[in-house]
């Protein structure tokens, strides 16, 4: 995938999450099993049925902001302002995308660009 492509996608988190209270990290809620048959008839025996997946302060932040309204490259702007400090931050966070989207914790689409019917000449 061309890296200006990529730029454009938009990240939409596929997972419920919840945020920590003490440490406002945030907690992904990963399902143990895909089916819903499989999750009841498990539950009893193995408690919870899902993972839950804690994110260091970075993650967290680039786990809000994979809401559907952000495009890989906007999330990245936002993070360069909030983490000036942090070390190598754009291979950093590209690598993370790309393993959420990887592991199915996220979906990256593609923007639609909607035409203005009143430039097309009837």
């Amino acid at each position: 995938m061309e890296d200006n492509v990529f730029f454009q996608l938009i990240p939409v988190r596929q997972f419920e999450w919840k945020i920590e209270e003490e440490s406002q990290r945030v907690i992904i809620l990963r399902p143990k099993y895909i089916s819903k048959w499989a999750q009841k008839l498990t539950k009893p025996f193995t408690g919870e049925s899902f993972f839950k997946i804690k994110l260091d302060a970075l993650g967290s932040q680039v786990w809000q902001y994979c809401d559907g309204a952000h495009s890989v490259e906007e999330i990245l702007h936002i993070l360069q302002k909030k983490f000036p400090e942090e070390e190598d931050l754009d291979k950093r966070f590209v690598l993370f995308i790309k393993q959420l989207y990887r592991e199915k914790f996220i979906d990256l689409l593609q923007k639609v660009v909607e035409e203005d019917s009143t430039t097309h000449p009837e």
